[in-house]
């Protein structure tokens, strides 16, 4: 067997296909080599989230139920982009799904999770960045054009899964197409969602494996919605997302033993003002209002968690979960919750990328979206958690 050979075959043994229990729904992965680095194992999804796969997870013929087997659904507010002039080409089926927000991402991922018991998440940065890459150096590929779909060879469209070349490991599109979301906020416990790798609608000289972007309010503007959406984004018709598998089966089994052990603790919560300079044409700033959680968490068994994931979230007036809006002053199924990461070895930020001991304690202050809805199903003013996933 030649060299080029022993590289084929070496790419064949780290591809899968997980088929999807009870849909019409199988997620290609590519399980990336991550000998020599600090990054643990994972595998990544060879493309784009595209619509046809969002869509067996969205069920737009759901309107009435957003919750479904435990996940929630986003509002259906897909079926406003024609209002926003989305171009109907963006839309098609094969078509990486696009308007993508952090919400949406994740709650994609915990459906997936929900369905194969394998735990799904978006890839943090580092995880993107070294997926991009795939063992290159350099500011980006060096046949650009060949690897990329961006603005000087997009045709101002979105392009099919697979039309790119794909990089060393397999994957394609990591750079271009569509901007891909990280797990990561741009700072710790914040809603500032950070987008990877560029669009079809970037300049080729902006395209890099280094590129990144905070969520700009400009990518709110056509939303008539205040407080504007939390599932969707109105402009630009450019983000996206891919998955990432961390845990199989046994690794789940592991997590949900010893969620018991960890002790959260909402230690109080206060409303958090997000400012947005103005648009043109504007009278006002535009602003969002969160609740800030001050989340507390303590590892009370004996083994070093890795990664810790939560959900934080309102509470009804009889203490339980209250996730989506149901009144809300006509912003039925806005979420009331969100996920947030206090420990994650190796990440991007320092107040969470220590492991957390046994007998160890975190503190994190926490964005959760700010609810509107009526007293009678919510507490303004309670908030709860619960532990979501655990890695060692």
């Amino acid at each position: 067997m030649g060299p080029l050979e022993v590289v084929l075959s070496l790419l064949l043994q780290a591809e899968e296909v997980v088929d999807v229990p009870g849909e019409k729904l199988k997620i290609p992965l590519v399980r990336v080599p991550v000998e020599g680095t600090s990054i643990r194992p994972y595998a990544i999804a060879k493309y784009e989230t595209t619509w046809k796969d969002f869509n067996q997870f969205y069920q737009e013929d759901s309107l009435e139920k957003r919750i479904v087997d435990g996940i929630t659904r986003p509002s259906t507010g897909k079926s406003y982009f024609g209002q926003v002039q989305t171009p109907d080409v963006l839309l098609e089926e094969k078509r990486p799904a696009i308007n993508m927000t952090w919400h949406i991402g994740m709650a994609y991922c915990d459906y997936l999770t929900a369905k194969t018991g394998q735990k799904f998440r978006l890839p943090t940065d580092a995880e993107w960045e070294h997926a991009a890459r795939a063992g290159e150096k350099g500011a980006g590929p060096a046949k650009l054009d060949e690897a990329a779909w961006h603005q000087g060879n997009s045709g101002e469209r979105t392009a099919l899964p697979g039309k790119s070349k794909p990089n060393a490991w397999g994957l394609h599109d990591m750079l271009g197409n569509v901007w891909e979301l990280v797990l990561e906020p741009a700072e710790p416990g914040r809603y500032l969602p950070v987008y990877r790798g560029g669009a079809w609608n970037v300049p080729a000289a902006e395209t890099s494996y280094a590129l990144r972007k905070t969520l700009p309010p400009s990518w709110f503007d056509a939303d008539p919605n205040r407080p504007r959406s939390v599932w969707w984004l109105t402009n630009d018709f450019s983000q996206g997302f891919r998955v990432a598998r961390v845990g199989d089966a046994e690794a789940v089994k592991a997590s949900t033993a010893y969620a018991p052990k960890v002790e959260v603790k909402i230690a109080g919560n206060a409303p958090r003002k997000v400012v947005h300079p103005k648009a043109e044409g504007e009278k006002k700033p535009r602003e969002d209002v969160y609740r800030a959680a001050t989340v507390e968490v303590r590892n009370g068994g004996d083994r070093a968690i890795e990664e810790l994931e939560l959900w934080v979230y309102f509470l009804t007036p009889k203490g339980e979960p209250h996730l989506l809006e149901k009144e809300g002053g006509n912003k039925p199924n806005r979420p009331n919750y969100s996920w947030a990461h206090l420990v994650m070895a190796g990440g991007a930020h320092a107040a969470t990328a220590k492991a957390l001991g046994p007998g160890e304690t975190r503190t994190l202050d926490v964005d959760v979206p700010e609810t509107y809805d009526d007293p009678a199903f919510v507490n303004p003013r309670a908030l709860g958690a619960q532990v979501r996933w655990i890695r060692f």
